[in-house]
């Protein structure tokens, strides 16, 4: 399990959420294979891979304050995705709290790891970034089970999760409050 490598090594037993959800039919990529090329699915699919993977990095080490480089042959994608980020954080601004957050819940058996944790009025609030067309079932899945996740491993109550879609071809982003 490549995707697990970054867990302590006591974790490594468990699939991650991401790995879970991957088993979930998807009716619009369902449909979407079956009138595209296979060699255009996996460059496409590896294109996105790899914007969402510099996107969080970026995103990463702009909250610690951190100097920004990078090196990708789709390095205007990333930058308009976080152009988005920068702008959707400007409307909506929080204190950082946490980031990379990895949580694991033993009794129902997955680790994940967590984009952000971040805290307003009401409590402590999970942000998932997605840099995608659309939102998917398996998105508002995914940060659920976050949620669970981190409650049942820190003990700590989340009081709301809400995903932000980072659009990679447009000036873009909208967000998704309160999933449940």
């Amino acid at each position: 399990m490549k995707e697990n490598s970054r867990y302590p090594e006591e974790w490594k037993e468990y699939p991650s959420v991401t790995q879970v959800l991957s088993c979930f039919v998807k009716p619009g990529l369902q449909e979407w294979f079956k009138r595209t090329p296979y060699k255009n699915i996996v460059k496409i699919s590896e294109e996105a891979k790899e914007i969402g993977t510099k996107v969080n990095e970026i995103i990463d080490l702009y909250q610690a304050g951190k100097m920004v480089k990078f090196k990708t042959k789709y390095g205007e994608k990333i930058i308009t995705a976080t152009k988005n980020y920068m702008e959707w954080r400007k409307q909506n601004g929080f204190t950082s709290y946490e980031s990379q957050v990895k949580v694991m819940h033993k009794s129902e058996g997955y680790v994940g790891t967590i984009d952000r944790i971040e805290t307003d009025r009401s409590g402590l609030v999970i942000y998932d970034w997605k840099v995608s067309k659309r939102f998917y079932l398996s998105n508002r899945m995914q940060v659920i089970a976050y949620k669970k996740a981190y409650e049942a491993h820190l003990g700590k109550m989340i009081s709301k999760c809400i995903l932000v879609r980072l659009d990679r071809e447009t000036l873009s982003f909208d967000s998704e409050k309160d999933v449940e």
